[in-house]
């Protein structure tokens, strides 16, 4: 069995170089330790994306407000989303107006937190939905906005009608 994620690469790059078998180029291939099993997704592209063209001009995809187009960003379009800048002037203001939920482990909350935010792990949001205002806003934030998007689709998912994701997370708010 494979040990890991260098050896896939290395097959894929084998295969490309002498034309043989299927190459993943343009999918994600998923194992799912559980089962045990593999699938693999297809990847739309977009030859107007300056991320998914032959020769790319974003080195990173950890800050989804430099691509060209959206349609690259694995996030649900229905999600609202709310810049780390867009945040801190709402913070700075004094004027929030909404509940800021920090869904970190304990251990990163410790590390360097946002004051007005409240710690809930991404794991525990199930058991605190109930307790949740539908009717105001939530804002919800992690380290770099992957975990805050489950969370909020989480919630939307479950009759949630006004939840934000901060985008970049905490690494994107540090940086202000």
């Amino acid at each position: 069995m494979l040990g890991n994620i260098g050896s896939l690469q290395a097959l894929e790059a084998i295969k490309l170089l002498h034309g043989i078998g299927d190459p993943q180029l343009g999918k994600i291939l998923i194992y799912d330790a559980l089962s045990p099993s593999f699938r693999s997704l297809k990847l739309p592209y977009d030859p107007a994306c300056r991320l998914c063209v032959k020769n790319p001009t974003i080195s990173s995809v950890s800050h989804p407000e430099t691509h060209a187009n959206p349609s690259c960003e694995i996030q649900d379009p229905a999600m609202q989303i709310i810049t780390p800048a867009e945040l801190k002037a709402r913070l700075d203001s004094g004027n929030l107006n909404a509940l800021l939920i920090d869904v970190r482990e304990k251990e990163e909350w410790e590390i360097d937190h946002i004051p007005q935010a409240k710690l809930i792990p991404l794991q525990t949001i199930p058991a605190h939905a109930d307790a949740l205002p539908k009717d105001s806003e939530i804002i919800i934030h992690c380290k770099a906005g992957m975990r805050s998007a489950r969370a909020c689709e989480y919630l939307m998912s479950i009759g949630f009608e006004n939840v934000t994701n901060v985008e970049g997370g905490m690494d994107a708010f540090r940086k202000l």
